[in-house]
This record gives C-alpha cells, sequence and structure tokens, in this order.
C-alpha cells in the first residue's frame, strides 16, 4: 500500500511540475484551481488504495496459499479455510456458538472446508436440536449465502464447468460429507466440487441424523458442481435429501455414485431423495446434469413429493436413471430428456423410467423423449409417455404396465367412442353378471346411454352382486375382467370413489386398483352426473383356500349409481399373454350375458333394424345336426331355425 500511495504522489508531483512556455504568458493559478487540484488528487489516491471490498460488503476470499488470520478481502490477503471465511462475513461469529455470515466467498483451486479435515461446509438453521450448541464441525447460518468458484482448479465428470475443489469430510462412514445443510435457505453453490467421501451432499437432514422433515429447507442452487463418492463399502449415496426440501435446484451438475452397492439400494443413487416419516419433497429440479453408476431415486414421502427432470444423461448400471420407488403417495414429475447408456443387462435393470409407486399414475408422472438403448423396456411401470424417444415395447406392453401415451406411432389410452356407438360385438368370453330386476333400493327401466330402457338405478345401503360364484378354487393365473357403465346420480359422485369392484376372499390379485383380493373399477374422474364407462382387471396372484368371486356395486341412499351393460368374464390360465388380457380388458364392450361364445351380439332391449339382409344361402344336413337356438339358415327352398340345442325346423318359401 505505501508503493501506491508513493506512485500516486509522484505522479501528482509530475503533473505540478513547470514546463517551458515557449515565450507564451502562463496563466496565474488561482486558488480555486489549487483546491480542485487537491480533491482531484485525493479521489485518485481513494481509488489506487481501495483494492479491496469493505468488510461490510460481505466479501471474502480463500486460496491454498492464504491464511485464516488474514482479513480475505482480497486474493492476495485470502483466507486459508472456508469456514473462517464464512465466519468473517457480515453477521458471523469466531466465538461460540461459531457463526456463518452473510454475503459471498469466492474460492480459488483447491480448499480446506474446514482447519479439521474430517468437517466439511455443515450450516445449520434454527429449528435443528442442535441449534443452541452445535456440535462440532457445525454452524449457524445467518443469511443468504453465495459460495463459488473464482479460480478453477479442475472440471466435472464430462467436461462439465470448471470446478474449485473442496476438501473436507470422511469416507469411513456416512455422516461426515463435504456439504451439509439442516434447514438453510437462500444458498448458492457455483462451480464446487465436493469429492472422495462416502456420502458427497446432504440436505434437509439434521445435524443428529433426522430426516423427517424438522430440517427442512430451500432455495438452494447447486450450479455447475459437482459431487462423487469412493467406492468403498457402504458408500453413498452421492447425495441425501430429506423431508421438506424445497425449491431446490441442480443445474449442469455432474454426480457419482459409488459401485460397491446393489443397484436397489438406496446407497447406489447418485441422488436419493428420502423423506422417511415425513412429508415429502416440493419442487426439487435437475437440469442439464449427468449422473454416473447411479440414477435418481425417489421416496415420495408420506404425502407426495414434486420433482422435474430436464437433460439428464445417466451411465453405468443403474437400475433406472430415475426411479420411483414403492413406498409414499404420489410423486407429481415432468421427466425430459432422460437417457441410460452404458449399463450391463446383466447386473442392473437399465430403465429410463422406472415407477414402483401405486399412487403415482399417469397423471402424476409425464415422460418425454426416453432412451435407454438396451435390450430391455426404457420405461417401467404406470407413466404418460408423450414420446419423443427411442422407447421401444422390449418386454412387456404399455398396457400391462398401466402407461398411455405415444409409442412407435400408436395411442394408448382408454378412448370410449367405439363403445357409445354400441354396436354388436363378437363374443370371445361368456358374460357372467346381470343386473338386479327387483329388490329393495332398486329402480328399473331408466334409460340408459344407447336410449333404451334397460338402466337401473341402485341406491341400497350395502353391496350388491352382479354376479356370485358360490365356493370355488381360483386357478393362479387366471383373469378376470369387468366393466360397466355407470352414472352417479348426485353431485357427490360415487361410494368411497368407485362404483364396482372384483374381489375374491382367500387370493390376492396383480392388475388395476388391486389391493390383495380386490381390483376397482374407478373413474378417471370424479363425474359431473354423466354416464362413463369405468373397468378393471385382476390377475390371480396367490390362493390360500377356497373362495367366493363377486362382482359388486357401491352406492348408498345419499350416493345412488345407475348402471347399464355389466360385464364380467374369466379367462383360464395360460389362454392369453398378459399384454392381450390388458388389450381385452381396455377394449371390453358390453355385451348380454344371454350370448353364447362365437356369436355377433348385443345387449338386450336393443333391436337390430335393416332394411334388408343379405344370408349366404346354406342348410343343415338333418334336423338334429349340432346347433344353438336362434342360429338361421336359408336356400332356394326353406327356412330353417335352429328352435333349441340341436333341434331344427324348417318353414317352405313361396312366391307372392
Amino acid at each position: 500500500m505505501k508503493q501506491l500511495l508513493a506512485l500516486v504522489i509522484a505522479w501528482s508531483m509530475l503533473s505540478t511540475a513547470q514546463t517551458p512556455h515557449l515565450g507564451l504568458n502562463k496563466p496565474a493559478i488561482t486558488s480555486k484551481d489549487s483546491a480542485n487540484k487537491a480533491n482531484q488528487e485525493s479521489k485518485m489516491i481513494d481509488e489506487f488504495v481501495a483494492v479491496k471490498p469493505a468488510t461490510r460488503d460481505g466479501v471474502q476470499y480463500v486460496s491454498p496459499r492464504g491464511k485464516d488470520t488474514s482479513d480475505g478481502l482480497s486474493w492476495g490477503t485470502a483466507k486459508l479455510t472456508v469456514d473462517a471465511a464464512l465466519m468473517a462475513l457480515p453477521g458471523g461469529s469466531t466465538s461460540v456458538p461459531l457463526t456463518a455470515g452473510r454475503g459471498a466467498v469466492y474460492i480459488a483451486g483447491q480448499v480446506h472446508a474446514n482447519s479439521d479435515t474430517t468437517c466439511g461446509i455443515w450450516l445449520m438453521g434454527t429449528t435443528d436440536p442442535g441449534y443452541s450448541s452445535p456440535p462440532a464441525c457445525w454452524m449457524r447460518s445467518s443469511g443468504p449465502l453465495l459460495i463459488a468458484c473464482g479460480g478453477p482448479h479442475t472440471a466435472g465428470f464430462s467436461g462439465h464447468v470448471p470446478e474449485c475443489d473442496i476438501i473436507g469430510g470422511k469416507w469411513q462412514d456416512n455422516v461426515h460429507p463435504g456439504l451439509w445443510l439442516s434447514n438453510n435457505t437462500s444458498i448458492t453453490l457455483r462451480g464446487l466440487a465436493f469429492n472422495a467421501n462416502a456420502v458427497g451432499v446432504m440436505i434437509a437432514i439434521c445435524s443428529n441424523g433426522d430426516r423427517n422433515g424438522t430440517c427442512g429447507g430451500g432455495n438452494v442452487f447447486f450450479d455447475g458442481s459437482s459431487t462423487g463418492v469412493l467406492d468403498v463399502a457402504n458408500a453413498g449415496p452421492a447425495v441425501d435429501i430429506g423431508s421438506n426440501a424445497l425449491w431446490v435446484y441442480f443445474r449442469d451438475f455432474s454426480i457419482s455414485a459409488g459401485q460397491m452397492q446393489s443397484p436397489a439400494d438406496d446407497k447406489a443413487a447418485a441422488v436419493n431423495i428420502d423423506p422417511g416419516a415425513g412429508a415429502g419433497v416440493g419442487f426439487v429440479y435437475f437440469e442439464d446434469g449427468f449422473f454416473i453408476n447411479g440414477g435418481l431415486q425417489v421416496h415420495a414421502g408420506r404425502t407426495g413429493s414434486t420433482i422435474g427432470v430436464n437433460n439428464l444423461s445417466t451411465e453405468g448400471d443403474v437400475q433406472a436413471a430415475v426411479w420411483v420407488k414403492s413406498i409414499g403417495g404420489p410423486l407429481n414429475a415432468l421427466l425430459n430428456s432422460v437417457v441410460m447408456a452404458d449399463c450391463n443387462r446383466a447386473k442392473a435393470g437399465c430403465h429410463a423410467v422406472e415407477n414402483d409407486n401405486a399412487n403415482t399414475t399417469p397423471d402424476t408422472l409425464v415422460v418425454s423423449g426416453a432412451n435407454n438403448g438396451t435390450a430391455t423396456d426404457s420405461l417401467v411401470g404406470p407413466m404418460a409417455n408423450l414420446g419423443g424417444g427411442q422407447t421401444p415395447v422390449k418386454v412387456a406392453s404399455p398396457l400391462t404396465q398401466q402407461q398411455v401415451g405415444f409409442f412407435g406411432g400408436r395411442v394408448v389410452a382408454q378412448q370410449d367412442s367405439a363403445r357409445r356407438a354400441f354396436g354388436p360385438v363378437g363374443v370371445r368370453f361368456a358374460n357372467l353378471a346381470r343386473l338386479p330386476t327387483s329388490m329393495t333400493g332398486v329402480t328399473t327401466g331408466l334409460t340408459a346411454p344407447d336410449g333404451t330402457s334397460g338402466a337401473v338405478k341402485l341406491a341400497s345401503a350395502s353391496v350388491i352382486d352382479l354376479y356370485n360364484s358360490g365356493s370355488i378354487t381360483p386357478t393362479v393365473g387366471d383373469w378376470y375382467i369387468a366393466g360397466s357403465w355407470v352414472r352417479a346420480a348426485s353431485a357427490s359422485g360415487y361410494q368411497n370413489g368407485s362404483p364396482l369392484r372384483i374381489t375374491i376372499n382367500n387370493s390376492t390379485f396383480t392388475g388395476k386398483n388391486v389391493s390383495i383380493g380386490t381390483s376397482q373399477c374407478s373413474p378417471a374422474w370424479v363425474p359431473t352426473r354423466e354416464w362413463q364407462w369405468v373397468w378393471c382387471i385382476a390377475k390371480v396372484a396367490t390362493v390360500s383356500g377356497k373362495g367366493t368371486l363377486e362382482f359388486q356395486t357401491a352406492q348408498s341412499a345419499s350416493n345412488p349409481t345407475s348402471y347399464y351393460g355389466p360385464t364380467l368374464i374369466k379367462i383360464a390360465s395360460g389362454t392369453v399373454s398378459d399384454s392381450e388380457a390388458w388389450e381385452i380388458a381396455q377394449n371390453l364392450q358390453s355385451y348380454s350375458s344371454a350370448c353364447s361364445i362365437g356369436m355377433i351380439c348385443g345387449l338386450s332391449g336393443q333391436t337390430l333394424h335393416e332394411d334388408a339382409f343379405n344370408v349366404k344361402l346354406s342348410r343343415p344336413s338333418s334336423s338334429s345336426d349340432t346347433c344353438s337356438a336362434g342360429t338361421i339358415w336359408a336356400d332356394a327352398h326353406f327356412v330353417y331355425v335352429c328352435t333349441a340345442t340341436n333341434t331344427i325346423k324348417r318353414v317352405a318359401l313361396t312366391a307372392f
């Protein structure tokens, strides 16, 4: 600083020295001119001297050549550790309890988080149980923070943003990450790398390990940064997120998981979102990033979670680039351009997206541009696929997995326009269901959606069987498929939300809307008193004894429901593939229970009317030929009618 001051003074002296006037009169210097000159010189000295920000400006610098005893206000007087810089910010304190101030910390090269090399950057907010007396390595946080790389030392995987290394933490256990945020808000981490530990980053998890929501936080930006864990036993996940994490952003990131865990283990994840017993997470976003040796695993939490993914590339032996685990409420997610690459199918699932959560449906999980490049399905489990990626069906059909959307140029979704035409149906399996005609709470003769008067309204306080098998022993692999037109008679909708169900006691099912031995025929939305087609499908998975197959209605006096054209079919085990069974279920159409297999059949009460019929001329060989009642033939001389099983009569044709 003395050298700078001397330089300024010398420049000032030179600028005031006299020069030859070449015979011209030199203007006189007034007292006003002298004052202006002095002000200019003072201003210039201030500009040269003020090469550091003021402490109150909230800017600190950290360098591997710095000292924690330095003021940290410039690169030349940088701190040595990040913690020392944080405590030097406005609002920070080096006295117990240690407190990080608010402001910006700029880092050069590779630096330590803390003078204790087993500690990372660990910050806690007021709801952390240890806030009154922070444990070792922890600091209270007091305001918004930016921790950014100012002099890059390395780069993340696949040549991502240049970064500075933050050294700190341990690889021997899962509770010494490089970065740990407990109940923090408004923190941005830019161009930083947290590597070589058993866990890289922990967010919304208390200092005592509680992940159930007590230490939730938000507005955390992980920008152009990376983290990775060592390949050691019990290492992982690379990033661990607890409940009540809100508005957390990962942008232009690279995250590397370990390879010592089974792909199904949460520790194998690049990012593991696990709210524990907490409610869930909200608005956690991943954009323009890269995972290696692990994917994004999501436990949705007690009430459900919301995430977004855009442009994610994943490499390694991974179950799925994005995997929705089975436990928790619904996950609301929009996943765009999710790529799974370089995965060994013999070691892992290798799916782009997998959904194992029964509460997450195609209405809440939407995917576009998914691709996996292996000999298995890119998409597994219920979801909506908007197309745009390589998602060929290789193992199980989209319907089998309760998916909707666009697959290979085909639209997969429920569409009722053909059903509403109520045309004749080719009967492949007998319809076992029948509407009740007379009992308490039954009103018959109502106008049906096809214009006939075959609909009934039920207002009974108890369930009504549209089919009851009596005591049977189901066969594992048998399919039961049902559907019906239904209409809620009041604005309160259906009793318990579902007007029909298939059930067998002492059995368990797989299928649609399944719970143990029940499959609910649920509507796609709460009705506004219009006729809706509902359907369900159940495959017998286990049988523990005799049971009763029932196809039941659900209604009450306060929730009366109208029914028309109920249809229940049984498909014996091994008759059709799983994919075909689901195709049959989604395209099931009502037909009369009086119809036999092989007939082209409609519903009772419908009348087929044509101006003329064209009947192929043929005749039975005898009056006892095999036939079903109602079959008709004709030749040039007679009309033949099967009046009863294997009984044929004829009438002669005459001119008129």
